[in-house]
């Protein structure tokens, strides 16, 4: 873009705001954020898991894949191939994979966005 020409407009694209808790594999080119909840696949953490919320995991099982409809963005520390991640993108809700140590570093109930298209999460 020409600057200072009569009738162009200067632009700028800012891709991140905040800082970056994590950088990682991402699977779509979705972006969302939400209240971060930690769910683990041995206990009852999921009950704590509210429509809306960004889930963070660190492996799936049943219990975590009813979750993952409901969920505004999905982080696990799996890989690209497992059950969590493919139910994800097949429902077009941005995802992240292998991101190691996300259930330590993110903390349950701080606001975050996760950018799937970059791979980053702030």
């Amino acid at each position: 873009m020409p600057i200072g020409v009569d009738g162009s407009t200067n632009t700028i694209k800012v891709h991140i705001f905040g800082n970056v808790l994590l950088k990682a594999e991402g699977q779509n080119t979705l972006k969302n954020h939400g209240t971060a909840c930690i769910v683990y696949h041995n206990d009852e953490s999921y009950k704590e898991f509210n429509a809306g919320d960004v889930l963070v995991i660190k492996e799936g099982n049943d219990d975590i894949l009813q979750l993952i409809k409901n969920a505004k963005a999905v982080v696990t520390e799996e890989s690209f191939d497992s059950k969590s991640v493919i139910v994800a993108k097949a429902l077009e809700i941005p995802v992240i994979s292998h991101a190691q140590g996300a259930t330590s570093i993110i903390r349950g109930g701080s606001v975050i966005t996760v950018d799937a298209s970059n791979g980053y999460i702030y």
